[in-house]
């Protein structure tokens, strides 16, 4: 079904082509009812709409995709095309290759001499568009026609055929300017038409969108980026200025960007067959510095592009950066603004400070390019000599926090809490800070309230907006503001509960999207965290219930490569060492069961696996294989047959714990918590040994300095340390008694069931040795 809309009077077209599979609802808003086609032939007076629709099935035959090039032009003369002065195409996915091999067609020339901007949403000019094996499974053939480009000759000749008649990136005068929009967000677990994939020769001016494939066709009302997009790009026309300056970026960046995709595609390979045959080298260290690469040249290739939408530094200056920017002489291009004019401009306090930041963000910018971090971080205080801009100071902040320098990442975010209105900033800012307690000297105390005061903001913008976006946010910022708590007031049962609550609230995202997928992992995940640190095992079904559901999601994570995605690895490795442990909890009733004794053994060999090889050798990994080696001896321990393999496994686990903590001072916080367990496990062990005195000691000063940071927090690891000294210390009553009154003191006012325990076992204990 065709939809033509249009008055008397109008003057100009605009012509909507759907995807792939899609339809004339491909541009409505469902949830909304925003169908932004009509929007768009209100909003403009001079312009008709006329949206093309073409048969298009996912599996069943379908229109040929020439057939479908011929049927757009003899509709288009079917609604007299010829009366229009000017005409603006716009397609969505294959749309736009539709589109581009109509104004390809000098057949077509009556109509293409009207053609002057082609706006494309999400279009594969490169291909690498669906799964190969849809293309191979599909009988509608035109999906042969989304392959890459290196083994796709139609996409190969359109592009040359489109250079030939209009230039590169719309170079040569009077041709089709050429917008192309690209999607940020993933479709079910797949980016699948991201900037490389959308970048080529025709393009004029790149947009990337916080979209899926699906909703970027789709704007939710007359403010929504894509919306807003379309319509000053309708509006507008590009000067020669902003020609030049698109043109350059697009070589500088694209060029690099696709030369990374390629690297990544070839790394990727690498890592998958060293996972499959258990090869450990360097290349995983390899991948995620690629991959860290890419986003940061993609961000700063967003941030340069909206430099040049408002450029106000003198048109002699523009027109010499970005020709040389354009020949890639980035060192005659920041030497065009010195750093000695800069630091003076600065001194002399000018009024014209808009054109002074605007030369210190370019500066930034090419000196992102070249990886020049130090010179980054120079430029972005000089910026805060002259204005402490929320949007800067955020980004130096998280900057900072990505490097660790926890204290001034801290001191600024706290900085923008305090100035900003923006309450989805404030909320941003707040979640960070709560974040950070586990790697930074922020006490839980802290940490909670920063999360709780994150969340309730969340929650309100999702209330005000029913933005998917801040119901993710808001659920993820409750989930860990849920388990802090528990850090401090280890009420577990009430941790549970509210979890599966926002288990419930999931209910409301796409179940098919990498939100859902991924925040039900992450609850469920830690759920099982719970029951298995806190010995809950009176639910066996429920619990075997989570691990096949979380098993399921694990095989969709690996099934798209997303374990292969360091924040995926984690919750991945996690679920296999919870699983151990699981396995392990249920071992200690069954020593003789060697089936479960090996499950155990299985999934904690998993996790090791996946650390070994999917993670580079940095200290948070480190310390998680610290943590599966002590669990490895426990399992060990609890058989009563392997101790002197236990005994071995926790001196080995002690001894990288204290490498670490030489290695990395300022975290020490972060490893004392795994020293004390290493050490009560090693006690466990032999009980009885008179020699475990200084290991004993030693754990007891980690925890004076922990409870210093968070009194109060470690009363119950106090309790566990002191009962596994107890019984050695047969020979130094006096010490014994006082030892077991610190522990009972400890535990007084604390009414869970673990402290519970905690006061059976000393009760049982003074029983047995009578002081």
């Amino acid at each position: 079904m065709q939809e033509f809309l249009s008055r008397e009077n109008d003057t100009k077209l605009i012509l909507f082509i759907h995807g792939i599979t899609g339809s004339i609802n491909t541009w409505n808003n469902e949830k909304t009812s925003f169908f932004f086609p009509k929007v768009l032939f209100e909003e403009f007076n001079e312009h008709s709409v006329y949206i093309f629709e073409y048969d298009s099935n996912k599996l069943s035959k379908s229109t040929e995709f020439m057939d479908i090039v011929k049927k757009l032009f003899y509709e288009l003369n079917s609604i007299s095309v010829n009366k229009y002065s000017e005409i603006i195409f716009i397609g969505h996915s294959m749309g736009g290759l539709i589109a581009k091999a109509f104004l390809i067609d000098n057949c077509h020339i009556s109509i293409t001499n009207k053609v002057n901007k082609l706006i494309l949403l999400a279009t594969p000019n490169n291909g690498n568009f669906f799964p190969k094996i849809i293309s191979y499974l599909s009988k509608n053939p035109q999906f042969n026609y989304l392959k890459p480009i290196d083994e796709n000759i139609f996409l190969q000749q359109l592009t040359n055929m489109w250079i030939e008649q209009y230039g590169i990136n719309g170079k040569l005068e009077n041709t089709i300017q050429c917008y192309c929009g690209y999607e940020k967000l993933k479709t079910y677990l797949k980016l699948l038409v991201p900037l490389g994939t959308v970048s080529s020769p025709c393009c004029s001016i790149l947009k990337g969108f916080e979209k899926n494939h699906i909703t970027i066709s789709k704007p939710s009302n007359k403010d929504d980026e894509v919306y807003l997009w379309i319509k000053t790009n309708i509006e507008t026309k590009l000067s020669k200025i902003e020609k030049l300056s698109k043109q350059a970026l697009s070589k500088l960046y694209l060029e690099y960007i696709n030369n990374l995709e390629n690297k990544i595609a070839e790394l990727e390979n690498i890592v998958l067959q060293n996972f499959e045959f258990n090869n450990q080298d360097t290349s995983i260290n390899k991948y995620i510095f690629l991959r860290n690469d890419y986003k940061r040249i993609i961000n700063s290739y967003e941030k340069f592009n909206d430099i040049s939408n408002n450029l106000i530094i003198s048109e002699k200056n523009i027109t010499k950066l970005f020709e040389l920017i354009r020949n890639k002489n980035l060192d005659e291009a920041l030497n065009l603004f010195s750093e000695e004019e800069i630091d003076n401009e600065i001194s002399q306090h000018i009024e014209q400070k808009n054109i002074l930041l605007q030369k210190i963000k370019i500066k930034i910018e090419l000196y992102n390019i070249k990886g020049d971090f130090i010179n980054v971080e120079k430029y972005f205080n000089k910026i805060f000599l002259i204005e402490r801009n929320e949007k800067d100071l955020l980004e130096y902040a998280n900057m900072n926090k990505y490097k660790a320098e926890f204290k001034i990442a801290e001191k600024i975010y706290l900085e923008i809490i305090t100035s900003t209105k923006d309450d989805l900033i404030k909320a941003i800012c707040l979640n960070n800070l709560g974040t950070m307690a586990n790697s930074s000297y922020i006490s839980y105390e802290k940490a909670l309230q920063y999360l709780k005061d994150s969340y309730s903001l969340y929650k309100n913008l999702y209330k005000n907006s029913s933005s998917e976006n801040f119901l993710v946010f808001y659920i993820e910022t409750k989930a860990n503001f849920l388990l802090f708590n528990m850090k401090l007031k280890l009420n577990h049962i009430h941790i549970i509960n509210e979890l599966s609550k926002l288990l419930q609230k999931l209910e409301l995202l796409d179940n098919l999207s990498e939100d859902f997928l991924r925040l039900k992992f992450f609850i469920l995940n830690n759920i099982l965290t719970i029951y298995i640190d806190y010995e809950i095992m009176d639910n066996m079904r429920y619990l075997k219930e989570v691990i096949f559901d979380l098993e399921q999601i694990v095989q969709v994570f690996i099934e798209n490569k997303l374990h292969l995605q360091k924040k995926y690895a984690d919750y991945i490795s996690l679920y296999y060492y919870n699983c151990g442990c699981f396995y392990g909890n249920i071992f200690k009733s069954n020593i003789n069961n060697n089936v479960i004794f090996n499950l155990s053994l299985e999934n904690f060999n998993k996790a090791l696996k996946m650390r070994n090889i999917l993670f580079p050798k940095i200290q948070e990994n480190l310390q998680f294989i610290i943590k599966i080696k002590k669990s490895i001896g426990i399992i060990y321990a609890d058989s009563m047959k392997y101790d002197k393999e236990a005994q071995i496994i926790f001196k080995e686990a002690l001894k990288n714990i204290n490498e670490l903590i030489l290695i990395y001072p300022d975290n020490k916080k972060m490893y004392l918590e795994e020293k004390i367990e290493i050490i009560i496990s090693y006690l466990s062990v032999d009980k009885f040994n008179k020699q475990n005195l200084t290991e004993f000691k030693e754990a007891i000063e980690c925890l004076d300095i922990l409870n210093n940071i968070n009194p109060n927090a470690y009363n119950i690891s106090y309790c566990r340390l002191i009962l596994m000294i107890l019984p050695s210390l047969s020979d130094n009553k006096e010490y014994q008694l006082k030892l077991f009154e610190m522990a009972k003191e400890k535990i007084k006012f604390d009414e869970s069931n673990f402290a519970n325990k905690m006061r059976d076992n000393l009760d049982s204990f003074k029983q047995v040795i009578k002081f």
